[in-house]
């Protein structure tokens, strides 16, 4: 029997077929994710390591070279291609096509962690990373405020609102640029440390061994079981002030003795503004198996809510 024959005697029969095909075409197309760009990886690694203060010249000679030499013989390594920048080395390693990234990425790690020794030790450790053309941010936001400073919006930002933009579904990683953020300044005066015979290392160590928090172990009884906890962080500005530094006798040197202590900003490395107003901009990046339009309108209904919450707060 022909599928003409078949259609003409059993009309219902094709009816529920066509039916069936049309609603699996339907519920396909609702899973399918929407993406501006395919999803792929280059064959390329990313070696980035800075040095503070270098010039290039200094760059290239002792962390560029060094990494670029002990790189070089990576199996299936198509091109190294090194930029030795002022305070920083990037290079760049090509393979051939077809190779596997992940196991290449395994073996140039082991690689790295071997000549990692030789480095200067000012320099930080080369970070190594993929090229992913997907990782880019979906949704860029700005956020200002007008009746709180920027430390303040800083640490709500910090405190409330990424926390729950964050545990929206598909994000997977919040960009912070601009914005002030909290910062202790300690500025010792170099004539009252000489004055007390005290240096910037014994001020270091009673700041580090005064500002700790760790369990020390555990109260066990019949009826429950408790963690002991010693908490030592400091609570105020004033605490961080009338640290002793030195005792002996009726002498006691506290750090606000020789040193100024303010509770300021840190230096900001990056700006953001919204018509010329300060704020603080996010740049929110999706997981690579996530629906960037999906995504995307969660994350906006969720800002929605937030700056329904905060308007009293906000501009």
């Amino acid at each position: 029997m022909t599928l003409t024959e078949l259609s003409i005697k059993r009309p219902s029969f094709i009816i529920v077929i066509f039916t069936i095909l049309i609603g699996g075409g339907m519920l396909s197309y609702q899973q399918l994710s929407y993406e501006l760009m395919p999803d792929f990886s280059p064959p390329v690694l990313t070696v980035t390591t800075t040095y503070p203060g270098a010039s290039p010249a200094t760059v290239e000679s002792q962390v560029s070279k060094p990494l670029e030499d002990g790189l070089s013989g990576v199996e299936n390594l198509s091109e190294v291609t090194t930029f030795s920048l002022e305070n920083a080395s990037i290079i760049l390693l090509e393979f051939k096509d077809g190779v596997d990234i992940n196991l290449a990425l395994q073996e140039v790690q082991r690689k790295i962690n071997t000549i990692e020794s030789i480095l200067p030790d000012n320099s930080s450790r080369p970070v190594l990373a993929k090229i992913e053309p997907n990782a880019t941010p979906v949704l860029q936001v700005i956020t200002t405020a007008k009746n709180m400073g920027g430390k303040e919006l800083m640490t709500l930002m910090d405190d409330q609102i990424l926390p729950q933009i964050k545990q929206v579904k598909g994000v997977a990683e919040i960009q912070v640029i601009g914005g002030e953020k909290r910062e202790i300044r300690v500025n010792v005066d170099k004539e009252k440390l000489r004055t007390y015979g005290l240096s910037l290392a014994n001020i270091n160590q009673a700041i580090a061994a005064s500002n700790v928090e760790f369990p020390t172990g555990k109260v066990k009884s019949n009826e429950a079981q408790m963690t002991v906890r010693l908490s030592g962080k400091f609570q105020s500005v004033d605490e961080i002030k009338n640290l002793i530094l030195f005792s002996g006798g009726t002498s006691v040197v506290r750090l606000k003795d020789v040193a100024e202590v303010t509770d300021g900003t840190s230096d900001q490395l990056s700006l953001c503004r919204l018509n010329g107003k300060e704020g603080i901009g996010l740049r929110i990046k999706k997981q690579s198996d996530a629906n960037a339009v999906e995504m995307s309108e969660l994350t906006r209904k969720r800002l929605d809510e937030l700056q329904e919450k905060y308007k009293k707060r906000r501009h």
